[in-house]
């Protein structure tokens, strides 16, 4: 029969399809050791009154399955816990109302499928009712489908699924938490497609809308085996359950959108979840199990629909987002349709928010356009999601999928800036710039004037921003994309803070009774001085002390840079009282012309007064040579300066001049009597003195009253014996000596 298919058909594509399907229908029906062939289910349960629910268990069964017919007789199990507890099980049947092909294909081949016992895949919807009183109020109510058909038979899953390590047979849960109310599964609209092309962009969602308004969450879930969850083979996972190109796989949790492109001929097992909140609480759960079949060489590409962004009105456009703020009157967008192997594309079913609408024109031809336009005065902020069903009129199979739109309704931005740190009129000032409200997706731009001075992209819900700004004015500007939503504050940046660095000052120290010094006011490097007392109160401190008696005072010194105080520096001013000075030289008698040695005690320096009269010593000290009655004065200061005085006085002067000659003197160098020169008392204006031996040689001579002979004559020792001298000298008082002598050396 499919040699005969193949001359009767002109078509390669057509062809090329067909001889795939076979083959894999044919793999998919060679082994089969489960009782029936499911392509997948859903459970769900709608709240009809009371406590009574109606449950809802739908079956795809593969047409082509040896057990298929098993699926007309089947009673389906459905197991009912409550927080993990078994307290029922539940026997559901079968409508036969429902029962319906829905295998993707084109009129032309409607009689050809599997189903109607032709050559195409073929896939039959059955749907299972039971109405449940569910017992009492819980927030952990589950019911789970195990597989279990009765009479021995079980939702088993193909021998040929991939991406599973066996494959079990199929199991399905939905949750209720109706301890706040009643609750409804959400409606799957989107009718099961699970047939693809490799190497073909393909989306998948099963367009989930839900009565109760509730918020929905969508997720990919781990395929159960008897309510327990299955393993997957190395390669694969609930989260990626098909083989594709990496770049291509996208889900989206806010409206159940699956893209992705298959690399590879498969049959994998994908789950769908959708979680149910309400004010943030849980309040249910359900499934969808398909098994996604991917066929080599097949070119029938899905049709999709694209916004139009240039004739959007009052929203922003991001790819399948639609973003408009709180308050906006109404958005409209077009949707442009298209199939890339040029089919005819026929929009069929669609869900929209309550108060949406849409018109379609050029159904069912190749170009079909979409308006869609929505009054949203008065409608909440949030997330809604548009689902529009496109199929295209390919033969054999057409591709059908639905194209999940999500228009999230968002609070005005709200953008709030502080100071982490200031600049402290020295650097640039750290900031934290708050954005929330708005859409997640954002941009936020930081003018100063008319240029761009940041730019920031983000995607958080609320974006946190830590950056430097130098001291200026600035806006900052929050937009969402294409500008749907946008707000716009200002952010001043001024000088404030602590200056980090310190006045650069010395302490001052005063002496008691000197005059008042004004304080500084600025410091080195030129900036304005505040001054403040220790405990932080503003002051003038030359107002607060007085030199009458030594003492310590404390201030702090700040220095003033624009707005900005720096920190402070203790200053410290010292009233220090005068040295104490002790004129250890003692006045007195003394002989005319003696020079006199001034000593003092009590300070670091000192000067002699008078100045005429005093000369400084060899080593640094002074001296005075006293030629008449006076007064000295040594003034003392210490190492701040501050002096004080003490004096000595000289008031009788001798007229001293007397001589005295030693007879003899011993010159061995023991420290006694080593040396021979005579003894005057008194001081000379004139003097010479020497000495001579037996001969009348001059074996020494001085004009130098202060030397003596030491028994030596050019540099040898002179012998023991008699030596002969001679003195002639004038004192200061006038008189002359005039004498000579013997001396005896001795050794």
């Amino acid at each position: 029969m499919l040699i005969v298919y193949f001359i009767q058909n002109g078509s390669m594509r057509n062809t090329f399809f067909i001889a795939i399907a076979s083959i894999c229908l044919f793999l998919l029906s060679a082994n089969k050791t489960f009782a029936t062939h499911l392509y997948g289910g859903d459970l769900l349960y709608t709240h009809i009154g009371g406590n009574d629910y109606r449950l809802k268990l739908t079956l795809y069964g593969d047409c082509d399955g040896q057990s298929y017919p098993l699926l007309m007789r089947a009673v389906p199990q459905v197991l009912v816990y409550n927080n993990g507890i078994f307290i029922d099980t539940l026997l559901l049947t079968l409508d036969t109302t429902s029962i319906k092909e829905i295998t993707p294909v084109c009129p032309a081949e409607a009689n050809n499928t599997a189903c109607k016992g032709g050559t195409l895949p073929g896939i039959t919807q059955y749907e299972f009712y039971i109405t449940y009183t569910v017992p009492s109020a819980s927030a952990n109510w589950q019911f789970v489908f195990n597989g279990s058909l009765s009479g021995g038979q079980s939702a088993g899953r193909s021998n040929n699924i991939g991406n599973l390590s066996t494959p079990g047979t199929l199991s399905l849960r939905a949750t209720l938490n109706n301890t706040a109310g009643p609750n409804s599964s959400p409606a799957f609209t989107s009718l099961p497609t699970p047939f693809f092309c490799i190497n073909t962009m393909q989306e998948y969602n099963i367009g989930a809308t839900d009565t109760n308004n509730d918020s929905l969450y969508f997720s990919l879930y781990t395929a159960l085996n008897n309510n327990l969850p299955m393993t997957y083979r190395a390669g694969y996972s609930s989260l990626k359950p098909v083989a594709v190109v990496d770049s291509t796989y996208n889900f989206n949790n806010l409206n159940g959108q699956m893209t992705f492109m298959p690399d590879m001929a498969q049959t994998s097992v994908v789950v769908n979840k959708v979680d149910e909140y309400k004010n943030g609480v849980l309040v249910g759960s359900s499934m969808r199990e398909m098994t996604f079949i991917v066929f080599p060489n097949c070119n029938n590409t899905a049709p999709d629909g694209k916004i139009d962004t240039a004739n959007v009105i009052n929203a922003g456009i991001d790819n399948t987002n639609i973003y408009t703020c709180i308050g906006t009157e109404y958005i409209a967008f077009p949707i442009a349709t298209k199939d890339k192997d040029g089919d005819n594309v026929t929009v069929g079913n669609y869900t929209l928010p309550s108060g949406a609408g849409i018109a379609i024109s050029n159904n069912g031809s190749t170009t079909p356009l979409i308006n869609f336009a929505w009054n949203i005065k008065g409608i909440p902020v949030g997330i809604y999601n548009i689902y529009i069903n496109l199929r295209d009129d390919g033969c054999p199979l057409s591709s059908n999928q639905t194209v999940a739109y999500t228009v999230h309704i968002v609070p005005d931005f709200v953008i709030s800036h502080k100071v982490l740190s200031p600049t402290n009129c020295y650097g640039k000032q750290y900031t934290e710039i708050t954005v929330s409200g708005g859409s997640a997706k954002k941009t936020v731009t930081v003018h100063k004037g008319f240029g761009v001075i940041k730019k920031y992209t983000d995607s958080a819900t609320v974006t946190v921003i830590r950056d430097s700004f130098a001291a200026g004015e600035y806006t900052i500007t929050a937009q969402a994309p294409a500008n749907a939503c946008s707000a716009t504050v200002p952010m001043v940046v001024a000088d404030s803070g602590t200056y980090p660095i310190k006045p650069f000052l010395r302490n001052m120290n005063l002496c008691v009774n000197d005059a008042k010094e004004a304080l500084p006011e600025t410091s080195i490097d030129n900036y304005p001085l505040i001054w403040y007392s220790m405990d932080g109160q503003k002051i003038q401190p030359y107002d607060l002390y007085n030199t009458q008696t030594p003492g310590t005072y404390y201030w702090q010194a700040k220095l003033q840079v624009n707005t900005c105080e720096s920190i402070p520096d203790t200053f410290i001013l010292t009233v220090h009282a005068p040295p104490v000075i002790d004129a250890t030289t003692k006045g007195g008698t003394v002989c005319l012309g003696d020079t006199i040695l001034l000593t003092a005690t009590g300070g670091a320096t000192y000067k002699w007064l008078p100045a005429d009269k005093v000369f400084r010593t060899k080593d640094g000290g002074y001296a005075t040579r006293v030629m008449q009655p006076g007064t000295y004065t040594a003034i003392g200061a210490s190492i701040y300066l501050c002096e004080a005085a003490d004096s000595v006085h000289f008031t009788n002067i001798e007229n001293c001049c007397t001589f005295s000659y030693p007879n003899a003197f011993t010159p061995n160098k023991d420290g006694l009597n080593d040396g021979f020169k005579p003894i005057m008392y008194g001081n000379e204006s004139e003097y010479f003195f020497a000495v001579y031996n037996r001969w009348g040689e001059q074996v020494f001579a001085t004009r130098n009253p202060r030397l003596y002979w030491d028994g030596t004559y050019q540099g040898k020792l002179c012998d023991v014996g008699t030596y002969f001298f001679r003195v002639s000298a004038i004192c200061l008082t006038g008189h002359r000596e005039v004498a000579k002598g013997e001396v005896l050396l001795l050794r």
